[in-house]
């Protein structure tokens, strides 16, 4: 019954029915209440109902409430001794409380009695997460000090590396962790990546030593690693390589495997870059070729029985930049019919997803390629109302981050507007106004 009731609450989130999914979790820790992962469902889905878009300060605080109490009963259950606790009290400390709640939690589970290397390893984690680099390398060499032969340990000392700088000691720890753990197909995907992409020293990759990595004979991780390796050689192999990659990317694509959409998403980035430099040597077939290629992908992606957000979104932003690319070459009748299909892309978005940042900022972007910077505005407005009621936090919020994404596409006075219209409805938050003075040049104002 728990394997099938978290199936189901898996399902409820996916589809975005929070209410559904918390049901499902209650009713699992009422059936089980001596069963620890009842107790960790009902705090994973009270988490995931406090970011639901749309909810109330008051409905947000009741399921963080709802959710601590969760992982309290879940610590009663587990005596202390359990990590997979600690991991969630941390997460909620930090969503409900800030970082400062979340190191606080941190040193709680120092002073646990989970054995010394497990919480030394959990705690670089959390403050890694924090960006606290020196304690997260503190306790993780500690942590190997222990336990020497631990990948884990030495996957977060190679992401510390990673975040100081420190490229070679990255990848000289991500492959000690390799070689300890050597049937791990998401390692050796990890590493793949880092020798392909990874900034160590100005050599080539070797392609040889990479496909050595991505065979397996693992069916699942196989075709992971067709799609990895498809990846690499579109951007680092040679031509030979590259068309190999296109056509295992065009079967994969045809295939009803999971996978499949992740495939169109590589061959559609190929292909709206090739369209790029085609346009830009003026090879008009070609660059015709790539176009519906692009076209028909994203059709397929965004027509598919559950379109993915992400993919409107990165659609739209391509539509705009090709749109403005065809402008400057002087080819308008083109740019037009692109940007009418960005209008189409991002009414798609707006549909999977209501006054997310995205839209917004692809919203003022649109406005402003088609010429019509008078009815920016109301765009902004339109996106602020549908936030929230007016004078509610989120209405504030909302304002905002309008205030901001204007801001940070050099529309300061438009930028303005908002900041001022924040100061007018809360007086209190007059730095936010100042800030937004500052950047439009009224320094007098702003004094």
């Amino acid at each position: 019954a728990a394997p099938m009731s978290a199936m189901a609450i898996t399902l409820a989130e996916r589809r975005g029915d929070f209410s559904q999914a918390t049901e499902v979790a209650k009713q699992l820790s009422e059936q089980r209440p001596g069963e620890l992962s009842s107790w960790l469902l009902v705090a994973q889905t009270q988490l995931a109902a406090s970011r639901e878009p749309g909810i109330s300060a008051e409905q947000k605080q009741t399921a963080m409430d709802q959710g601590w109490a969760a992982l309290e009963r879940a610590n009663q259950v587990s005596q202390g001794k359990d990590l997979r606790v600690w991991d969630a009290r941390f997460k909620y400390q930090l969503a409900a409380g800030g970082p400062k709640k979340a190191e606080e939690e941190l040193a709680l589970l120092e002073q646990s009695t989970l054995p010394d290397a497990a919480k030394l390893l959990a705690a670089s984690r959390g403050y890694l997460q924090l960006n606290q680099l020196d304690k997260a390398r503190d306790r993780v060499e500690k942590a190997i000090a222990l336990r020497p032969n631990s990948s884990e340990s030495q996957m977060v000392l190679s992401e510390v590396f990673s975040r100081i700088g420190d490229r070679t000691g990255s990848l000289a720890a991500l492959r000690k962790a390799q070689s300890l753990d050597p049937a791990n197909s998401q390692l050796r995907e990890q590493l793949a990546l880092q020798l392909a992409f990874g900034e160590t020293a100005g050599d080539a990759p070797s392609l040889a030593e990479i496909d050595k990595l991505l065979s397996t004979s693992d069916q699942s991780s196989s075709i992971r690693s067709h799609l990895l390796r498809a990846m690499i050689d579109l951007s680092q192999g040679d031509e030979a390589r590259k068309q190999k990659s296109i056509q295992t990317l065009t079967d994969l694509s045809t295939t009803n495997n999971p996978e499949a959409l992740d495939a169109k998403r590589l061959l559609a980035n190929h292909y709206g870059k090739q369209w790029q430099t085609e346009t830009t040597e003026h090879k008009t077939q070609a660059a015709a070729k790539s176009l519906a290629q692009i076209q028909s992908l994203y059709s397929q992606l965004l027509n598919s029985a559950e379109p993915n957000a992400l993919d409107a979104a990165r659609y739209t932003d391509w539509l705009l930049k090709a749109s403005e690319q065809e402008r400057t070459a002087g080819r308008d009748p083109a740019a037009e019919q692109l940007l009418s299909e960005a209008t189409q892309t991002l009414a798609k978005l707006e549909s999977l997803t209501s006054s997310s940042l995205a839209s917004l900022q692809l919203r003022t972007r649109l406005t402003l390629a088609s010429n019509a910077p008078e009815q920016l505005q109301t765009v902004v407005g339109e996106w602020v109302a549908a936030a929230g009621s007016p004078g509610s936090p989120e209405e504030l919020r909302a304002m905002e981050l309008a205030g901001r994404t204007l801001a940070e596409m050099d529309l300061k006075k438009q930028a303005l507007v908002w900041f001022e219209k924040i100061y007018a409805t809360d007086p209190d938050k007059y730095q936010i106004l100042v800030i937004g003075l500052v950047q439009a040049d009224q320094i007098d104002r702003a004094v």
